[in-house]
């Protein structure tokens, strides 16, 4: 039996903020299938990094303001 992961980021932390932590989320939710991230921070900020999201990663991806 799989059980999905879920992980909460702050994405306005660390040295770069979401510069690096947004890019980051993408490449790891397309590495891991069962893996859903919440990202914390400016929604609308967040959203321009994120552009068009591949299929079956928008909805392992929650943006939470």
């Amino acid at each position: 039996m799989s059980y999905n992961k879920h992980i909460a980021i702050d994405a306005m932390g660390g040295d770069n903020g979401m510069q690096v932590t947004v890019p980051a989320s993408l490449k790891v939710l397309k590495e891991f299938p069962d893996l859903h991230l919440h990202l914390v921070g400016d929604k609308p900020q967040m959203q321009t990094l994120l552009g068009d999201l591949p299929v079956g990663v928008a909805e392992r991806l929650q943006l939470l303001h």
